[in-house]
This record gives structure tokens, C-alpha cells and sequence, in this order.
């Protein structure tokens, strides 16, 4: 796992698989070991990989469409999974590049691991390349549903709601298996009995 953010050192990063995340809330140290097994037919395996961000978008894109049926806009359901594909392709194409221009200029870009803190820059980088690539697709996703529900603000409110159900089902639920580009926000108690919230943005 490829991850921006700040956890307790577990003294394992070379082992954590290709996952990069950027956290916004500072907790203490760098990386948690956190290898995911395969288990199964590779066959099996290489196509849930492949399936999942497309699955993960097809999800955004119907709820989405149920929230703005619900405001009563009146587009269909194929026209808003379509939309929702098309901006996820582009902002899955738009990473795709600037990281691999990245990583180019910045070698800690390049090999699966965290990004240590040590290189400002490069951990820079990311977290402004993560964040514009999201942006990017929730800006394209909203204006497509907006323009094809005929209703913009509503399909920001419809996106925003489907952005915040997804993020929290995979705070709470984690699932197995890549799903493109997403966040997570995950709700719990500490020790102190604090309610406490982390803000994850994932590429896996």
C-alpha cells in the first residue's frame, strides 16, 4: 500500500502494496503494514481488479440518479451511469499521466510504498495531484448530470450525497479489491472516548 499520511511506524514499509492515500488528519509517524493476500483463481482475482472501479463509479452513478429522481429531475438512469463513466475514465486518464510525469522528477514516486515524509516535494506532489484529479472528476460528474437532468445544482447536491455514502461505506466497510480513485472517511471513538473522523483519498 502507497500511502500519504501520518500512522504509527510499523517498521514494514517495503512491504506495503501499491495503494497510495492521501490523509488529511495528522495523527503521528509514516506507514502501516497492511499486505492484502490473494486468494483464489488469479483469473478470478485479475478480474475483480479490473472491474472494480468501474463497479465503484457505477455505484456513484446510481445513486446519484436516485437522489436526483428524488428532486424530482427527470433524466434517465442509462444517461447517468454513461455520464459517470466518461468522467471517471477522464479523471483515471488525467492521474494516470501526472503521475507518470511525476515520477519521472521525483523518485519516491515511482516504486510501491509510502511516500516518505522526509521528501516534502514529492509528498506535495501527490496530495496536489490526487486532489485536482478528484476535483476534476466530480466537477465533470456534476456538470454531466447537471446538463442532462437539466438541473445543475441539484445533481452537485444529488453528487456530493453519493460521494459521502460511498466514502462512508468504505471507511466503515473496507472491501478487498481495486476501485479507482475514491475517499474514505472513517468515524470512531478513541481511547478518551473522543469522537474522531479521518479523511482518506485512495487510488488503488
Amino acid at each position: 500500500m502507497q500511502r500519504i499520511g501520518t500512522r504509527r511506524s510499523c517498521g514494514a514499509e517495503p512491504s506495503c502494496p501499491a495503494r497510495l492515500r492521501c490523509r488529511w488528519r495528522c495523527r503521528a509517524a509514516t506507514c502501516r503494514a497492511t499486505d492484502e493476500a490473494h486468494t483464489g483463481s488469479p483469473l478470478w482475482n485479475g478480474l475483480l481488479e479490473s472491474a472494480g472501479p468501474y463497479a465503484h463509479y457505477l455505484v456513484l452513478g446510481i445513486v446519484s440518479h436516485a437522489v436526483l429522481r428524488l428532486a424530482r429531475a427527470r433524466g434517465r438512469l442509462l444517461g447517468s451511469v454513461a455520464a459517470t463513466l466518461y468522467s471517471a475514465g477522464i479523471a483515471l486518464l488525467v492521474i494516470g499521466i501526472l503521475l507518470f510525469l511525476d515520477a519521472l522528477a521525483f523518485p519516491a514516486l515511482r516504486r510501491a510504498g509510502p511516500v516518505s515524509h522526509s521528501d516534502v516535494r514529492a509528498l506535495t506532489i501527490a496530495i496536489v495531484v490526487f486532489g485536482v484529479s478528484y476535483a476534476a472528476f466530480v466537477v465533470l460528474l456534476a456538470a454531466a448530470l447537471g446538463r442532462l437532468h437539466r438541473a445543475p445544482w441539484r445533481a452537485a447536491i444529488a453528487v456530493f450525497a453519493a460521494i459521502v455514502a460511498t466514502a462512508l461505506f468504505f471507511g466503515m466497510v473496507h472491501p478487498p479489491g481495486s476501485y479507482g480513485l475514491y475517499p474514505s472517511v472513517r468515524v470512531q471513538r478513541d481511547d478518551g472516548g473522543r469522537i474522531t473522523t479521518r479523511l482518506d483519498l485512495t487510488l488503488r
